[in-house]
């Protein structure tokens, strides 16, 4: 298994509540998360399909949201199933627009030597899910 466990953030040119209104809108996703290639609502949850470093993977979550703040969490299929994601957003307003704050925690099963891919699962899961984020609001701003 490997675990994960980073944060990062980015500033970007929109108040607190169009990011947060952006990360309550799970279904789309896939407009702005390169990540993310479908997000269908099944039953109060939300079953995400993705890919990973050519991978493809389906999940389904729950997204619980409040005034400053967005928790994206797998949920499991079994009491035996180990497998954990959560993406917490948190936005904060800065001057004209909002620091935004990613903090992805995972264990997941990957197969082979986990610490050759290591870096590269925490960059797309984080980084890149960030940037996206960020780049989302450049042609709506």
């Amino acid at each position: 298994m490997l675990t994960i466990d980073r944060r990062a953030r980015v500033t970007v040119p929109v108040a607190p509540e169009r990011c947060v209104e952006r990360l309550a809108d799970v279904v789309g996703y896939p407009s702005w998360a390169s990540l993310i290639k479908r997000a269908d609502p099944v039953g109060g949850r939300v079953r995400l399909e993705a890919e990973m470093l050519g991978v493809a993977f389906v999940m389904d979550c729950s997204l619980e949201v409040g005034s400053d703040r967005a928790m994206l969490r797998r949920v499991p299929y079994s009491a035996d199933d180990e497998e954990l994601y959560e993406a917490g957003w948190t936005v904060t307003p800065e001057g004209e627009g909002s620091v935004v704050e990613l903090h992805v925690a995972a264990v997941i099963d990957v197969p082979g030597p986990a610490r050759l891919v290591r870096g590269r699962i925490e960059r797309r899961l984080v980084d890149d899910l960030l940037d996206d984020f960020a780049r989302s609001f450049q042609s709506s701003t």
